[in-house]
């Protein structure tokens, strides 16, 4: 797991990065990558299904929810992350 995978690198160095990790998954591959960021370039990857991501907010408790992007009405699967 990686907080902030983009926070002190460059954006097109974290998105290689991510690309390469993707790209070295094959069928066998039993890895998994869990990472937070604030980039929402990152959220466009071809290979990252909207049920992978998920948003987080803090309600007026201060406590955390979760949802994924996959449960919001209307997102289709190849729709664009940042105009949602």
């Amino acid at each position: 797991m990686c907080d902030g995978l983009d926070k002190n690198l460059h954006p097109l160095l974290t998105k290689r990065l991510l690309q390469e990790y993707l790209d070295s998954r094959n069928k066998n591959t039993k890895t998994q990558l869990i990472f937070t960021t604030h980039n929402v370039l990152l959220m466009d990857h071809p290979y990252i299904r909207k049920d992978e991501i998920w948003v987080t907010e803090k309600d007026a408790d201060g406590k955390t929810k979760m949802q994924a992007i996959s449960e919001y009405k209307n997102i289709t699967a190849n729709e664009n992350t940042r105009d949602l």
